[in-house]
């Protein structure tokens, strides 16, 4: 499909969504049209300052896209879609790439990974995509960040976008759990617990001031924060985010709110436009905090109402700073490649 700039207004139309014309700071590279159109207007939260569909590599190859993007000063993040190293000669991609990480975060999706998929990538590009463990173990020791399928590869671009601007890249893995609800409070530690995450108990100065917001039944101020029913007023749970965020044994807030809840506040009570007034408080708000500050909003319930008010709420987010996910397994996943990435940058002392 060729080159995707927004800046100057070269791109493509597939024919079935136009692509965002909004800049941001991604660029991608994709041997797929297919995947290419869908980065572009599939609504991921991030936006671009330039892309490639660059079909089998046969002249314009991964390598040079990649020493490209390097050197562009308004990309901060960088995301490819390979299913071999076309043209270039793979030591010197990998090469290359560890030469970047250092400097901007790279994000692989590895296409034809099993023997099965690898035919189907001959097929696509003429790709000889070579063995997945080579792969993958090229692209951790180059720095890079391997992701499996398009979901893993489309969150880690997210949380990054966000994360490098706002200059909030930082070891992720001492949780602050804000969830109004036992059940989900647990699964949620679970969760997060199976993946390798801490969820330490919040300081006693913590814990009196979470206390001071909420009935002292049906909730919890230990860590998991369970708000109960309170949970859903913004002054219980704006403030609840901030006592978490400056408590020392915490690294990230993660706060969990359905759009459903959101939404429903707008109709039981009538307070029409609250879902956009609710957004700028927590942007408001993560922009004075050190930390991280992550929400997770899933969709229980599609209505009409949320599909109206969702992306809504979501691009609010975006703009003031804050990364969201549908799942908490998602965010579990994109936080394990964080964590990954912040490491090599400790090791080689650019963080």
């Amino acid at each position: 499909l060729g080159p995707y700039t927004p800046s100057v207004h070269i791109g493509w139309d597939t024919g079935i969504q136009p692509a965002a014309k909004q800049e941001g700071n991604v660029a991608f590279a994709s041997q797929s049209g297919g995947h290419a159109s869908t980065l572009l207007r599939a609504g991921r939260g991030f936006y671009y300052t330039m892309g490639l569909s660059f079909g089998n590599q046969i002249d314009v190859n991964c390598l040079e896209v990649l020493e490209y993007y390097a050197a562009d000063p308004k990309t901060e993040v960088i995301g490819l879609y390979l299913e071999d190293t076309g043209s270039a000669k793979g030591s010197d991609f990998f090469k290359t790439l560890r030469e970047i990480t250092p400097k901007k975060p790279v994000i692989i999706w590895k296409g034809g990974q099993t023997e099965i998929g690898a035919r189907a990538a001959a097929s696509h590009t003429g790709a000889m995509s070579g063995s997945l463990k080579i792969w993958r173990s090229m692209t951790k020791q180059a720095g890079g960040i391997f992701t499996e399928h398009s979901e893993e590869f489309w969150d880690i671009i997210h949380l990054l976008s966000i994360l490098v601007p706002y200059k909030k890249l930082r070891p992720c893995k001492n949780l602050g759990l804000i969830i109004p609800g036992g059940g989900d409070s647990v699964e949620a530690t679970d969760m997060f617990s199976r993946f390798g995450f801490n969820v330490p108990v919040l300081t006693k100065e913590t814990q009196d001031k979470i206390s001071a917001l909420v009935p002292p039944v049906n909730t919890s101020v230990k860590n998991p924060v369970d708000l109960g029913a309170t949970g859903g007023f913004d002054r219980v749970f704006l403030s609840s985010i901030k006592f978490v965020a400056e408590d020392p044994n915490i690294d990230i807030v993660i706060h969990y709110q359905p759009i459903d809840w959101i939404s429903g506040a707008e109709i039981q009570f009538g307070a029409t436009g609250y879902a956009g007034t609710a957004a700028r408080a927590i942007g408001r708000l993560a922009k004075r905090l050190e930390k991280p500050l992550v929400q997770v909003m899933p969709i229980l319930k599609l209505d009409r109402n949320i599909a109206e008010i969702y992306p809504k709420f979501m691009e609010i987010l975006r703009q003031n700073g804050v990364p969201y996910f549908s799942s908490r397994k998602r965010l579990a996943i994109a936080l394990t490649h964080l964590n990954e990435y912040v490491q090599f940058l400790k090791v080689r002392k650019k963080l």
